[in-house]
């Protein structure tokens, strides 16, 4: 899902699998589907006055998309499968500190506010709060699990 061109990716992993070769990974699923990292970016995006969608990894979660560019690059057999996950943390807090200051809403908030990263994560915790309860953290998450295969004939 990091990868600017998709394809080129899927090409060089084509190149380097063995016939029949299965190539496996893994995306987010829609933001939405990611409790405390939609929660976050909305209010970290309210904060800096920025989209929240463009806070996080770019979106690559369209099954018919992948399929697509998965078989324009030669690979078959597609398959996915969604993986709900659980997110846990001992507080809202925690859950806070470990979005706004541990991953890449940190770089955001560095590069648009650095002197309010603990007000902005104080904000997330309030929110968090307010939306899962003030003690210990259990949201949902959920990822994507794509396979296809190397055809035998190449």
């Amino acid at each position: 899902m990091f990868f600017a061109d998709k394809q080129a990716a899927f090409r060089e992993a084509l190149r380097v699998l063995k016939p029949g070769g299965r190539f496996l990974f893994e995306v987010w699923d829609r933001r939405e589907e990611i409790v405390i990292q939609y929660t976050a970016s909305e209010i970290v995006g309210r904060a800096l006055s920025l989209d929240p969608g463009s806070l996080l990894a770019p979106p690559y979660h369209d099954v018919t998309t992948v399929r697509a560019d998965l078989t324009a690059a030669g690979l078959t057999e597609f398959m996915f499968e969604k993986l709900p996950e659980r997110s846990r943390a001992g507080s809202a807090r925690e859950a806070a500190i470990a979005t706004c200051q541990g991953g890449v809403l940190r770089s955001h908030i560095e590069a648009h506010a650095p002197d309010r990263l603990e007000e902005i994560t104080e904000a997330v915790a309030a929110a968090l709060g307010e939306k899962l309860g003030t003690g210990p953290i259990d949201a949902p998450m959920q990822a994507i699990l794509f396979t296809s295969v190397r055809p035998t004939s190449l």
